[in-house]
């Protein structure tokens, strides 16, 4: 199981390298959306464990159901989805991807992890460049 600060760190550099929202063809926010793009909750589900039915519903949805198909995909993807902590921070990073400017992102997250105490450490981060 990946600890909470490596899976922030995974989100974060996912993130700030796509530089872009992951959506569906009507402007919503999905886990998997226009090429190849992922959310902030997609980019930690392993492709074996994705499937179009976890399009559904965000994480903060999926947090009182411990049988759903989303946190079944977390799970076995390597994150502990029966950890309160971590599931608050999923639905954190969520809200950043689904709810912020792309432009603001990078702030955000750096405050985000401020917040829970994480190193902000941007070295193993590719940054996109415009």
């Amino acid at each position: 199981m990946l600890d909470d600060c490596a899976i922030f760190e995974r989100v974060r550099c996912h993130m700030l390298a796509q530089q872009a929202v992951s959506e569906d063809e009507t402007g919503s926010c999905c886990l998997r959306g226009y090429q190849g793009r992922k959310c902030a909750i997609g980019c930690l589900i392993r492709e074996e464990y994705y499937h179009p039915a976890l399009e559904q519903l965000g994480i903060s949805y999926f947090q009182n159901y411990p049988d759903s198909p989303l946190l079944q995909a977390l799970a076995a993807s390597g994150v502990n989805v029966r950890s309160r902590p971590l599931i608050d921070l999923l639905i954190e990073l969520e809200d950043i991807h689904d709810g912020c400017a792309v432009s603001d992102w990078p702030s955000r997250l750096e405050r985000l992890g401020r917040e829970h105490g994480f190193v902000d450490d941007t070295a193993g981060c590719e940054l996109a460049t415009a």
